[in-house]
């Protein structure tokens, strides 16, 4: 399951059709709505990357909406058949992927 936050900003004089037209997105919850600024915060559920990038381009694309930006996005990293767990020392598992912790493939070593 992935979750993404996103911002939105509705057109003031349309808040109440705007947020109704929001709500009737699938895969999303709103959880914050500030009618001064037009500001809503949703938030999206989907099982993948195409259901997130869906949700954000119906929402891009209702009447009334002025931003819609993600601003947090979730996805859980794969495991290991063995462990459950991602690999340590793999891109996925956010770890150094070369024998050193602080490896730096920009940095040339010295010669001497």
């Amino acid at each position: 399951m992935q979750y993404s936050g996103i911002l939105v900003r509705l057109q003031p004089d349309a808040w109440d059709e705007g947020l109704a037209r929001l709500g009737a997105v699938p895969d999303i919850e709103i959880h914050h709505r500030e009618a001064e600024t037009g500001r809503v915060i949703v938030v999206v559920e989907s099982e993948g990357l195409a259901g997130q990038e869906g949700a954000l381009k119906a929402i891009r694309d209702l009447p009334g909406v002025i931003l819609a930006e993600p601003v947090y996005h979730y996805a859980p990293e794969p495991a290991t058949p063995e462990s459950g767990t991602p690999e340590s020392g793999t891109p996925e598992s956010g770890g150094p992927t070369s024998g050193t912790p602080d490896a730096d493939p920009d940095r040339e070593e010295d010669p001497s």
